[in-house]
């Protein structure tokens, strides 16, 4: 495959396939919620767009599985790892059992991806960065969406409601898992090596994300759920910027 330095160290490789996964696991969970969702949506428009959604989810998982394959990864093995797509992303076990659920996802959960994905752009691995611009086009897409309709379903009360017991359950565990740890080794050498894009630490894809969705959040009449009681490691400015605890 083209794009794959001949050149990579054993620990470079490794690295590589560790943060591939991640994205393996968040695309496909994705898709898996995405094609669930078409079930629960209020109008043909909406059934068709979140079809239109899970197959760009499904692209983005062939765009890492084609790399991870090429590094002589088992996919299908990794995949068996994963775990049920809900419980990935701290949703309830039963699934997203509503459209204002959807929505939900949408607003934190796909945007956090978004955000993560653009540490990889453009990286020292061409075969895996330079596909990360069009995973990114899409993910525009899916957030301008998902940001209109979590305004319009916020603007009914209870519906609120139950967007906000569920950003209060889940929004936790999925900033938890995009941004893990602020200061690792891990982290360190990523940015050392080109496989994340310098000025993208951890710490500033983390204000870059809270940036995005505050303003919906707030518009939409929700708040922030309580990252420190859930473990949530966040960074100072961070903290201070959006008034989190």
């Amino acid at each position: 495959m083209d794009g794959i330095p001949q050149d990579m160290t054993p620990e470079f490789r490794d690295m590589a396939v560790r943060l591939m996964t991640r994205q393996l696991y968040a695309e496909s969970a994705t898709c898996e919620l995405f094609g669930n969702a078409i079930a629960l949506a209020p109008t043909w428009r909406d059934a068709v767009q979140q079809a239109r959604f899970a197959k760009e989810e499904a692209e983005h998982v062939e765009y890492v599985a084609d790399v991870l394959d090429a590094l002589g990864e088992d996919v299908d093995g990794l995949l068996a790892k994963r775990g049920p797509a809900t419980t990935f992303f701290g949703l309830d076990e039963n699934g997203l059992k509503s459209w204002t659920g959807v929505i939900a996802f949408n607003l934190y959960g796909d945007r956090a991806g978004s955000h993560q994905i653009r540490a990889y752009l453009d990286n020292a691995l061409p075969a895996w960065g330079k596909t990360q611009r069009q995973v990114l086009a899409d993910e525009a897409q899916h957030q301008g969406y998902g940001d209109r309709e979590a305004v319009r379903v916020c603007r009914d009360p209870d519906q609120r409601a139950e967007m906000q017991s569920i950003i209060d359950a889940s929004m936790p565990v999925t900033v938890k898992r995009a941004f893990g740890r602020l200061e690792s080794d891990e982290n360190s050498y990523c940015l050392e090596v080109g496989l994340k894009v310098k000025g993208l630490d951890t710490a500033q894809v983390q204000y870059n994300y809270f940036a995005s969705v505050k303003p919906v959040m707030e518009e939409a009449g929700l708040r922030f759920p309580d990252f420190a009681a859930n473990g949530v490691e966040l960074a100072d400015p961070v903290r201070e910027a959006f008034a989190l605890h």
